[in-house]
């Protein structure tokens, strides 16, 4: 049996058909793993915000001890130079007055005194 054009024309037809259907799994393949790759990236972002979150806090507690220190520390040295004047002088130094009147003082001696008005 000869081939006609017909036969040739049908041919053609379903070489295109397969070839057109071969490229639609192909794309839906593709997309459906850039679907599975950006699920899995949108999963590791939420993990790596989780830990930035974590640090963040952790950081912001470290700040606040250290804020705590510093102001102990300046506090400390405070009054170790009221005590290193108090020797050098002779004369009580004021620490501080509290809320309720009452004086706290650095004797010369090292020791502290306590008087109320």
């Amino acid at each position: 049996m000869k081939h006609t054009a017909t036969d040739w024309t049908l041919r053609i037809y379903m070489v295109l058909a397969y070839a057109s259907s071969l490229c639609a799994v192909i794309s839906l393949v593709w997309a459906v793993d850039k679907h599975f790759y950006a699920k899995e990236l949108h999963q590791q972002l939420a993990e790596v915000h989780g830990q930035a979150t974590r640090e963040h806090e952790k950081m912001a507690q470290l700040m606040a001890q250290n804020r705590e220190l510093n102001s102990r520390l300046a506090e400390y040295q405070r009054r170790d130079a009221l005590r290193a004047t108090a020797a050098q002088t002779g004369e009580p130094q004021l620490v501080e007055v509290q809320p309720n009147g009452v004086r706290v003082m650095q004797e010369p001696h090292g020791g502290v005194r306590y008087t109320g008005q």
